[in-house]
């Protein structure tokens, strides 16, 4: 049984349990174990009400962490009376919908809800929500994504999976890895789904073409103390500080060192890694979106097959059909042309000759080097244009 109590009138309801002793949840974790020791001397722990309002804190604690300090109080005081105060019950909720999915709850308040019924099946009601907002920025995503069917249908599939598991706590990291040739979408698939979920932050992107081979591992993390550089902190770290994304890109893979594959199976496995200096950074709910220009039999050879199984999702992006170029093609102009009339007030279509060059654009495969010469050629044309100044 878990009592919910009105924050606003706590006493109302401990009244109610005169000959129990109140102990805060958090207490019970403190690292002097005075309180521990003193239950542990009694020989019973029916006269007890541990009220776990605290340790339901997601500003403080993990949220990962929350469902097993819960379930380790349950565990060991299995007689005790448990309840949590109106709001922090209904902030933890909304942040870890199943927590309570077990427990048989008694309201002894009124929530800011219709009625109780309403409260009590929040939670099934937050993981619809949530899966419907999701899957709708997701298919905003793939609305500017052209192809890869299939990669899009496994990743929407794999990724509700993610979000589901990992506020069960059983799933911390969500890792993909695309391969395929350069300028195809792959890069472009992280930029678009990190600026749908997360629009006002930068996507964090290494790229380890930028990295020589030596001392890879300490430009990603910093270096150990003592060393050159040591106080600047890696490029991985200053990223996650200054961005709130949890979208990471990492970029050419091909050209990591053991070293750094090392480094990223134990994240991938932990959802966390120690720096240089010791500390630990907790990447729990973050999404890390793997590329390389690798073709897949590549990937097999030089990837270590203890990263194999770490990945979620693996997919080789192909080349576009010439059909999905074209429509590529159209799509981008309209839109470079509704930005200059926008911008320059004016009425600029593009002719038939430019529509020519642009549509043997199709005869390419690199999607980011078709968009930056359709850009050429459709600013070049409004500019060539004769211009009526006198309207």
């Amino acid at each position: 049984m878990l009592y919910v109590y009105d924050k606003e009138n706590p006493t109302s309801f401990f009244k109610k349990f005169p000959n129990f002793k109140k102990i805060e949840s958090s207490f019970l974790l403190s690292s002097d174990g005075i309180n521990l020791t003193s239950l542990e001397s009694r020989n019973s722990v029916e006269n007890i009400i541990i009220d776990i309002s605290l340790i339901m804190n997601p500003k403080y604690y993990n949220v990962s962490h929350i469902p097993k300090l819960y379930s380790t109080i349950k565990n060991y005081f299995s007689e005790a009376i448990f309840c949590i105060n109106s709001v922090k019950y209904e902030e933890v909720i909304r942040e870890i919908p199943l927590i309570f999915e077990q427990e048989e709850i008694e309201f002894e308040c009124s929530l800011n809800r219709e009625n109780k019924a309403q409260s009590i099946n929040e939670s099934e009601e937050n993981i619809d929500r949530k899966e419907k907002d999701i899957g709708e920025s997701l298919e905003n995503v793939f609305e500017n994504i052209i192809g890869h069917n299939q990669f899009k249908n496994e990743f929407m599939r794999k990724y509700l999976n993610f979000q589901m598991l990992q506020k069960l706590s059983v799933r911390k990291i969500f890792s993909v890895f695309l391969i395929g040739e350069s300028g195809i979408g792959k890069t472009e698939f992280a930029k678009v789904l990190s600026k749908e979920l997360y629009p006002n932050e930068e996507l964090i992107k290494i790229n380890f073409g930028n990295y020589s081979t030596e001392g890879v591992l300490n430009s990603l993390i910093g270096s150990p103390l003592g060393y050159i550089g040591s106080d600047e902190g890696g490029e991985l770290i200053t990223k996650l500080q200054n961005s709130r994304s949890k979208i990471i890109l990492i970029d050419e893979f091909e050209k990591a060192t053991h070293s750094v594959f090392n480094f990223f199976y134990e994240l991938l496995e932990d959802g966390r890694f120690t720096d240089r200096h010791g500390k630990s950074h907790d990447l729990t709910g973050y999404t890390i979106i793997f590329t390389s220009n690798m073709t897949a039999d590549y990937y097999l050879k030089h990837i270590p097959g203890s990263l194999h199984s770490r990945f979620d999702l693996l997919s080789e992006f192909k080349i576009p059909s010439r059909d999905l170029k074209i429509d590529f093609i159209h799509e981008q102009s309209q839109k470079l042309v509704e930005k200059i009339n926008g911008t320059f007030k004016t009425s600029y279509s593009i002719d038939d000759v430019t529509w020519e060059k642009l549509n043997g654009l199709a005869e390419q495969n690199n999607l980011r080097s078709i968009a930056k010469q359709l850009q050429d050629l459709i600013v070049e044309s409004y500019r060539l244009e004769p211009k009526d100044f006198n309207n």
